[in-house]
């Protein structure tokens, strides 16, 4: 079964406009907060997701229900 990807708010960028306006369609991502999900001949093959004012390392583990528990309960016994 595939998991469905709820995305209400992304911005859909075909590959010719990511290729020929790269540093623009990036900025307008960095800027807006929102992923966006670049299409090639119609169909869905990336998403690219802003990290601006972000840690990679926090967008990581809040993607992955076992490492955000894992996390959540460390913290539990840290207290």
């Amino acid at each position: 079964m595939t998991n469905r990807i709820e995305l209400p708010n992304a911005r859909i960028v075909t590959m010719r406009e990511l290729n020929q306006h790269t540093a623009a369609v990036m900025e307008e991502i960095n800027q807006s907060g929102q992923p966006a999900v670049v299409s090639k001949h119609g169909q869905f093959v990336a998403m690219i997701t802003p990290l601006a004012g972000h840690s990679i390392e926090s967008l990581v583990l809040a993607g992955d229900p076992e490492l955000r528990d894992l996390v959540h309960e460390e913290l539990k016994h840290a207290e």
